[in-house]
């Protein structure tokens, strides 16, 4: 829980236009996380209408009470794992336009190995790697620093910038 605090304290700092991760190491942290925050810096009036008609779409066909529909009602994107591709990959795109005010995406591993995102911040919860319902204690220097390095991108946002708060 006082991961949860801190994450959410370090948001609220971060400007409105800056793309930032939120590094979960379980996806189950996720609906944990979104049930208890809202992102503070999220608009809603400029929402895209295919964003909406995606949202939209959710509700129908999967449930309204979805946690990642609660999520994007909230301000938040997710990635991770346990969606399906499209769906991880609608959340990406709207990531990524310029015109969208989604700029948090909670995420795991799974969007950290190898997709490039124009990231200026990156959060990390919890240096750890989740495998079913354990975590991994062989989460190395490699791997936090691979963490870290998805923050800055070229001709982007040249310098990245990561958190993380050691000790809670």
């Amino acid at each position: 829980e006082e991961r949860f605090k801190e994450t959410n304290r370090i948001l609220s700092t971060i400007s409105n236009d800056s793309r930032t991760l939120v590094y979960f190491a379980n996806a189950s942290d996720i609906p944990k996380y979104i049930n208890t925050y809202e992102n503070q810096n999220f608009d809603d009036t400029d929402v895209s209408k295919t964003t909406k008609m995606f949202i939209e779409w959710m509700k129908e066909e999967i449930h309204p009470k979805w946690y990642v529909v609660k999520a994007m009602e909230r301000g938040f994107l997710v990635h991770c794992g346990n969606l399906q591709l499209g769906i991880r990959n609608m959340e990406l795109d709207i990531f990524e336009r310029e015109n969208e005010p989604y700029n948090t995406m909670l995420c795991t591993s799974t969007l950290l190995e190898g997709v490039n995102t124009s990231t200026e911040n990156i959060i990390i919860t919890k240096p750890a790697r989740a495998y079913g319902y354990n975590f991994s204690n062989d989460f190395e220097a490699f791997d936090f620093f691979n963490l870290v390095g998805r923050s800055g991108r070229l001709f982007k946002t040249n310098l990245g910038k990561a958190f993380y708060k050691k000790g809670i």
